[in-house]
């Protein structure tokens, strides 16, 4: 129990975009298999139903904030570019040796890479 979280654990400096993504690629470069149900839904519900529920980037509530959303949203895109076009080490949030991007790219048919998304039909 657990083996998953503690080889690969949830990268803190992400929010909100990429986290999905950046756990997939992470497991995937360390061995571990990723699969999906065909014609299975995947969704995220990030909001309530109600319309007017708020969202946490609300301009009117992230203005009273200490970090901005924009700012979040900023520092982890350049966290996933760290990951993805710069290679850097970071220790256990990086890329595993199992597997490459390469690898990736040819089981997903998502290269980042190459900044290509190719089209699977299901």
């Amino acid at each position: 129990q657990g083996s998953f979280i503690d080889a690969v654990p949830y990268d803190q400096r992400l929010y909100f975009h990429g986290e999905e993504q950046n756990l997939a690629i992470r497991a995937w470069t360390q061995g571990w298999n990723l699969f999906h149900i065909p014609n299975m839904p995947i969704l995220h519900l990030y909001k309530q139903p109600d319309p007017t529920a708020a969202v946490h980037w609300n301009p009117e509530d992230d203005a009273a904030r200490a970090f901005r959303f924009s700012d979040l949203e900023r520092s982890s895109a350049e966290r996933m570019t760290d990951l993805l076009v710069h290679r850097k080490d970071l220790g256990r949030f990086g890329l595993g040796q199992a597997r490459s991007l390469t690898d990736f790219a040819a089981f997903s048919g998502i290269d980042y890479e190459k900044l290509h998304l190719e089209h699977r039909p299901v």
